[in-house]
């Protein structure tokens, strides 16, 4: 909860981009080696200058002029210059049906419109997109060289993006042909005169970045200027850092990649590589995180283009509910995060081209309170203050922000305001002041804590990889919070005896479940997990999917049992996620404790456990057993509220005694006790009773003797052991109802038992 010290008003109605010039550098940063004929851009040492010898870094977007209206196309330039942004991809086609751009002298009207903006045309021809015919490119080189006459008019401020997402991929001899044919295309334009900085995108649709990591020298060699950039594009085949399971190692030729891991490798070369597209992490084909790829560019000062203004099939696409910009209500989520990210966004980090003349001078900002590493009790009130001012304009809004999130605004001095009942974490604070002309300085990031335990506690948690994912680095930093020293085992490695001494186990959804099944079912140890595959392993549910157990997707979670700790004090709906994603639920017995729902379906648990000593599906609970809705990669998207379930889930689970008083006398002799229930449907469970170490094999026959399924085969300790069978085969198809044959067969004797299947 936000407390403020003042009234404020949050809404922004309008704003005009006005830029007040100062003094600016006069001579060149750079000089331009003599080899380079371009009187405009150009690239030096894996950088981009402008003719003045300045750094420039693209901070923009891509606009069509190829479909939708073209007067709205035209008159949204002024719109787009508004949000700060020094550069766009100018979308031409030679297929242009609505002939918006269709002729080079409607083509130097756009451009020099961009120009008039302040803005950087990176231009571009779209109709080869997704090609593999080098003809294609040839006659995209054609068009270009007919409009030679505004591209040498404007070489000062144009950069030529050849084609757009063009040539063949996934095999080395793709590859050559891509690089043939753009070396052919690069020597055309500059033997008719063509002497701008030209950018090549990826093959494969643009998004396929072996090609430039093979040839991207190669082909900027080929160039006798040697002025050529270097474009990728992210859709489908791209995941960033939150969620890089599955996600090929750096220059592989197999996708997804991982966005962060291949622009750091290309920069590591030295290559000139530009985020040509990329768009809205919620659109179908755009499985990452958007706000992670701007940070990443930022951070490195790597070139972005984010796709697109307006005027796409989908919505989710666009930056704007219309064409027009006149204030942050014109934009749609999207465009916020681009335009408005208080750290990333345009108007925080785009800086014109000095070739533009003076440029505003972005307010100052100090963050006074909290300070770096400061910390506090959980619920506490913690008071934020800033200070703010602009040297050549007025400052319109100071506003905070914890991780990455808005936590308030004022639009006039004092700036402070009071977080009340402060969240258990580490978080991340700063403060972002904009000024009149909208541009954006924000502070260095701060951390703080809140709630921190003292480390009191041992944990074992078991995960897919001890190179934790997102999900699992958020959960075990949690698990510090809260004080618990951590041991992580990985799925296929993880025993029985590592659970010994310890307070609480945690199950990862990243784990394989086939590679862990029964190996913690009988543990004396609390366990929470949220791998669903694993339930029935744990004898928490059965095992049919979509039936017993099963994944939805959402943002809200439905509270059922608001009087239960494990609900943490939470009633009704619950935001449990930041954005949508994954959700694992389960079908429990009436033994279970439910705790919250997937809203509408009561049915399908996503927190629920059980007492120890109760009887789950298939077994008696060793310990208390805890189910949650977290997935993979969770952790990073959880807000306070998850979060707060997540600690409500281990502080019940640890709370009982650890361990169940068991009787420690072993069994006199080798028992195979009758399964319960029987008759069964869907699961029954079985138990063996061992004197001492020995090799068993557990198995289930038909009446004719013919093997329907080993249920374990191996040596085993001495102690009692429950293994569950869900009248399945070893293809996992069900069998029919009637009469099997449960056979035990040790070093010593065999034993049998009867059991009833009815479907």
């Amino acid at each position: 909860m936000i407390g403020f010290k003042r009234k404020t008003t949050r809404a922004l109605t309008s704003f005009c981009f006005v830029m007040v010039l100062l003094p600016h550098l006069l001579h060149a940063q750079i000089e331009k080696p003599g080899y380079i004929q371009s009187t405009g851009f150009f690239m030096l040492d894996g950088k981009i200058y402008d003719a003045d010898g300045n750094e420039f870094i693209m901070r923009g977007i891509n606009h069509t002029h190829t479909w939708g209206d073209g007067t709205d196309n035209f008159n949204a330039i002024r719109d787009i210059a508004r949000t700060g942004a020094n550069a766009v991809r100018v979308c031409f086609s030679n297929w242009d049906w609505q002939q918006i751009s269709n002729t080079p002298e409607k083509r130097r009207n756009i451009v020099q419109e961009y120009i008039k903006n302040r803005i950087v045309p990176m231009v571009e021809l779209h109709e080869a997109t997704c090609g593999e015919d080098p003809q294609q490119i040839r006659d995209i080189v054609a068009n270009w060289i007919a409009n030679k006459s505004w591209l040498n008019e404007f070489e000062k401020y144009v950069i030529l993006n050849i084609a757009n997402e063009w040539g063949p991929a996934n095999n080395l001899t793709n590859y050559q042909i891509w690089r043939e044919t753009y070396k052919e295309a690069v020597s055309q334009l500059r033997a008719n005169g063509i002497n701008n900085l030209l950018v090549i995108d990826a093959s494969g649709c643009g998004q396929n970045p072996r090609g430039l990591e093979l040839f991207g020298k190669e082909l900027i060699d080929h160039d006798p200027q040697h002025n050529v950039a270097l474009s990728i594009h992210f859709y489908g085949n791209w995941r960033t850092r939150d969620d890089y399971n599955g996600v090929s190692g750096t220059n592989s030729e197999n996708s997804p990649w991982g966005v962060e891991n291949e622009l750091q490798s290309m920069k590591d070369q030295g290559l000139p590589i530009i985020a040509g597209e990329f768009s809205w992490g919620e659109f179908s084909s755009a499985p990452y995180n958007t706000e992670m790829i701007i940070k990443f560019c930022s951070e490195q000062n790597i070139h972005w283009l984010a796709w697109s203004w307006n005027s796409n099939s989908d919505p989710l696409l666009d930056m704007v509910y219309n064409w027009q910009y006149r204030s942050d209500d014109d934009l749609r989520p999207y465009g916020r995060l681009i335009v408005n990210h208080p750290r990333y966004g345009l108007r925080a980090t785009a800086v014109w081209a000095s070739i533009f003349g003076p440029t505003n001078t972005r307010p100052q900002v100090v963050l006074s309170t909290p300070s770096a590493n400061d910390t506090f009790e959980m619920g506490a009130d913690i008071t934020l203050t800033a200070e703010a001012s602009d040297a050549d304009g007025r400052v319109t809004e100071v506003s905070f922000y914890r991780n990455d999130r808005l936590m308030g605004s004022l639009n006039s001095a004092p700036y402070s305001l009071v977080w009340s009942d402060a969240a258990r974490g580490y978080h991340s604070i700063y403060a972002a002041a904009r000024d009149d002309s909208g541009q954006i300085k924000s502070t260095d990031p701060i951390m703080i804590t809140v709630g921190q335990r003292d480390m009191t506690s041992k944990a074992l948690f078991v995960v897919g990889d001890t190179l934790l994912n997102a999900g699992d680095g958020k959960v075990k930093e949690r698990l510090a919070l809260l004080g618990f020293e951590l041991q992580v085992a990985e799925d296929e490695l993880v025993s029985a005896e590592q659970a010994d001494g310890m307070e609480l186990v945690l199950i990862s959804s990243t784990v394989n479940p086939t590679r862990v099944r029964n190996t913690l079912t009988n543990v004396a140890v609390p366990i929470i997990s949220w791998e669903n595959r694993l339930f029935d392993d744990l004898g928490m549910t059965g095992n049919k999917s979509n039936i017993d157990v099963g994944r939805t997707s959402g943002t809200m979670i439905q509270i059922v049992n608001d009087s239960h700790p494990l609900a943490a004090g939470l009633s009704g709906q619950v935001e449990v996620h930041n954005k949508i994603f994954d959700m694992n639920w389960a079908a429990t017995n009436d033994q279970a404790i439910r705790i919250a729902s997937v809203p509408g379906n009561e049915e399908q648990s996503l927190i629920f456990a059980y007492e120890s000593g109760s009887m789950m599906m298939t077994i008696p609970a060793p310990a208390r057993r805890v189910g949650l809705f977290f997935y993979d990669g969770s952790g990073p998207l959880l807000t306070d509220d998850g979060w707060r379930l997540f600690d409500a889930a281990v502080d019940w689970a640890i709370a009982a005694p650890a361990k169940v008083e068991a009787d420690n006398t072993m069994p006199e002799k080798l028992e195979l006790m009758q399964n319960f229930p029987n008759p069964f449907n869907p699961i029954t469970s079985i138990t063996i009773l061992l004197p001492r170490s020995e090799n068993v094999t557990l198995a289930v026959y038909s009446l004719n003797g013919r093997l329907v399924k080993t249920l374990v085969s191996g040596k085993m300790a001495p102690g009692t052991h429950s293994f569950s069978w869900d009248g399945t085969d070893r293809s996992e198809m069900c069998v029919a109802s009637g009469v099997y044959i449960c056979r035990l067969e040790s070093e010593s004797l065999i034993k049998t038992r009867k059991l009833l299947y009815l479907r």
